[in-house]
């Protein structure tokens, strides 16, 4: 029994040996690809890591051109309405002395004046409008006095001031451009 044990004992041994090796190379095909998974699993995270960094930059660089748009577009706005303002307050001051023979034409310090007559039991009043040191300025004063553009108030900044009156239309000229006011009292320009 003796040497059925020994051979026993070698085939055993042949049988683990060839067990071993086999189960070796079981073991070393399970940690190659565990190793694999794992470097896979790194490229993932490296890859949804670059994704999340180009969307922030994205999203960033939306953001700061978005304020960007935003706040040229909002002063181009407040310039074009304070430029309609003050072109709607010329407009305004012709037709609140809409009065027969109320427009007149006078010669201010840089040019032509149009001038708004106002007659009242009190005397006669005169709202001067004219070009002065690169703005159109407003001057209220007595009729006959003399041009003081110091005391004038500053309407608008515009380097061209004309004006024009024909068949109860007076047409403004600004740097803005040219404005048309119907007037219901036709009258002739003194």
């Amino acid at each position: 029994m003796s040497t059925r044990n020994a051979c026993n004992r070698m085939g055993n041994a042949r049988l683990t040996a060839s067990n071993s090796s086999f189960m070796e190379a079981m073991e070393v095909g399970t940690l190659s690809a565990q190793l694999r998974e794992r470097k896979h699993t790194d490229y993932n995270r490296m890859f949804m890591g670059f994704l999340f960094a180009l969307f922030l930059v994205a999203l960033l660089f939306a953001i700061v051109t978005g304020a960007h748009v935003y706040r040229v577009l909002s002063s181009d706005q407040a310039a074009s309405n304070d430029d309609r303002l003050a072109q709607s307050l010329l407009v305004n001051n012709i037709r609140a002395n809409d009065a027969i023979d109320a427009i007149a034409r006078g010669e201010g310090p840089e040019g032509p004046s149009l001038v708004l007559v106002e007659r009242l039991d009190s005397g006669n009043f005169e709202t001067r409008i004219y070009g002065y040191n690169g703005d159109i300025v407003q001057e209220y004063t007595m009729a006959g006095e003399p041009y003081k553009p110091a005391s004038a108030t500053p309407i608008v900044k515009s380097r061209t001031f004309d004006f024009g009156y024909s068949d109860g239309l007076v047409t403004l000229t600004t740097d803005e451009g040219v404005s048309h006011v119907a007037i219901r009292c036709v009258g002739k320009v003194a």
